[in-house]
């Protein structure tokens, strides 16, 4: 997940997709280690909503995308140095801001709460999107 690229090598990753940002970050061809829950806390703080198709994005939206991936990579790794340790077996949660955590991504906009209004069976994201770096 720390691997090392500018923002013009990230523009090129995602220039062959069409899609959602969030399938582009969490299928592992642009950044790879970005899974669901990470995902969230990339897309929730730079103020996109996860649906958003690519190609919809203006540049000032993807270099935020950009940032936010390289300040949660370098955070998480940080953190789980320290709370691991050599234990691969310990899963740690508790350090994700957004991910799971529906009142907080609704107070932190203003809007309610979108975790009623998920179908069964589908995948725990972020609905909404903070004003961060819009």
């Amino acid at each position: 997940m720390l691997e090392t690229f500018s923002f013009d090598e990230f523009q090129e990753r995602l220039r062959p997709f069409r899609g959602e940002i969030k399938g582009m970050l969490t299928r592992g061809r642009v950044i790879s280690g970005i899974g669901n829950a990470y995902s969230d806390e990339i897309l929730f703080p730079a103020g996109i909503y996860h649906l958003r198709k690519r190609n919809s994005l203006t540049t000032k939206e993807v270099k935020c995308i950009y940032e936010k991936s390289q300040e949660v990579a370098n955070d998480a790794v940080s953190l789980l140095k320290e709370r691991v340790e050599d234990s691969i077996q310990i899963n740690v949660r508790d350090v994700l801001k957004v991910h799971n955590n529906w009142e907080k991504r609704a107070q932190t906009v203003g809007t309610p709460s979108l975790r009623s209004s998920r179908t069964r069976g589908s995948r725990d994201t972020a609905g909404d999107a903070s004003p961060a770096c819009s």
